[in-house]
């Protein structure tokens, strides 16, 4: 499920800096970055819940993959801010810490991402 997950997260990132996307039929609630994060904030999503069903497209949005995208957005929009990104943010302090802060995290970040994606 986590496999699935990630992938999908690279999709929709794809799609939100604008590249090419092997999958043509994203929600629409996740292809569009401003529109999820005041869903996210206005339901009262908390790290760990889910969305289900999506308004959108009726599935289900586990939270590894909502993660994943707070992570993402953190890093192509850190001027926006909700309140889930910034619990994320967070979250994150401990783990950035063991890589040598916010300069060394990011790129053992993607190197993860894509590894797990397989």
């Amino acid at each position: 499920m986590r496999g699935i997950d990630i992938k999908l997260a690279i999709e929709v990132r794809k799609h939100w800096l604008g590249l090419e996307t092997s999958n043509k039929q994203l929600c629409p609630l996740l292809a569009d970055l401003d529109r999820l994060l005041v869903y996210l904030d206005e339901v009262g999503i908390k790290p760990g819940n889910v969305i289900d069903p999506c308004p959108e497209c009726g599935q289900e949005h586990r939270w590894a993959l909502l993660k994943i995208l707070m992570i993402d957005a953190l890093e192509i929009r850190p001027d926006r801010q909700s309140r889930l990104m910034a619990m994320v943010d967070e979250s994150l302090e401990p783990v950035r810490a063991l890589y040598g802060g916010k300069e060394g995290y990011p790129s053992t970040s993607d190197h993860s991402v894509t590894t797990l994606a397989g």
